[in-house]
């Protein structure tokens, strides 16, 4: 699937925020905003690990991008909650 035909599969199931697609990441993008190595994206690809949605560019999946805007909500799903409380200590 391309993606063209991803976006139009998105469009007719959810409304599509047109700012959201005008910024996206490469791979390499993608490794530097997470502190990571490109071969870690690569390996995670390769071995369905944790990453953010893709969008396949090219067919078959040879060129991978992703949104900005899903990376960070995908970032915010796992942020964790670092605040210290005292009545958790035993």
């Amino acid at each position: 699937m391309n993606l063209t035909e991803v976006l139009h599969a998105m469009s007719t199931t959810t409304t599509i925020n047109t700012d959201d697609l005008k910024e996206t990441l490469s791979i390499n993008e993608l490794a530097e905003l997470l502190h990571m190595k490109v071969g870690g994206i690569y390996n995670r690809l390769y071995r369905g690990g944790d990453l953010p949605p893709n969008c396949n560019i090219g067919g078959r999946g040879r060129k991978k991008i992703w949104l900005k805007s899903t990376v960070l909500t995908w970032l915010k799903e796992r942020e964790v909650d670092t605040t210290f409380d005292p009545s958790k200590v035993k």
